[in-house]
């Protein structure tokens, strides 16, 4: 019996693909991270550009939404919350086009290339095995900051 209840726990608060939040890599969604403009002038204005490309049976829940954070960094702080769409005949997280997460660059940032490190957390679930998981996806980008 408490074999049973330790599988039982384990499967509805972890999900029961094996360990996949532990991981860099997600074997069932592809995701690919990008600058909408590699340069920004200090004080401006810059996009992070996020797409998903889920296997075939795995979708990416809507709710609860995906979160872009960024690891602390006193020149770039992000601009309100993820631009996201969602089919209309699913509810599901659209992957037709990227998300947008748009981003401020400080006046005060000194200009050359600056790394952007941060984590993207989202939640995706298989349509024919019926589990659902949590998954932190790192990123890493290089912005060029220029002089006003």
């Amino acid at each position: 019996m408490p074999i049973f209840l330790f599988l039982f726990f384990h499967i509805i608060f972890a999900g029961s693909a094996p360990d996949e939040h532990l991981a860099s890599e997600n074997r069932f969604v592809k995701v690919d991270v990008a600058l909408a403009n590699a340069a920004v002038r200090s004080g401006g204005k810059g996009t992070i550009l996020v797409s998903f490309t889920p296997v075939d049976g795995i979708h990416i829940n809507a709710d609860p939404p995906l979160a872009v954070k960024l690891e602390k960094n006193r020149f770039i702080s992000l601009r309100g919350k993820p631009n996201v769409s969602t089919d209309k005949e699913s509810g599901f997280l659209s992957t037709s086009a990227p998300i947008e997460q748009g981003f401020h660059v400080s006046r005060n940032a000194k200009p050359g290339e600056h790394v952007i490190k941060g984590t993207i957390v989202y939640y995706f679930c298989s349509d024919a095995e019926g589990w659902c998981t949590r998954f932190v996806q790192p990123i890493m980008l290089t912005l060029n900051i220029q002089r006003k």
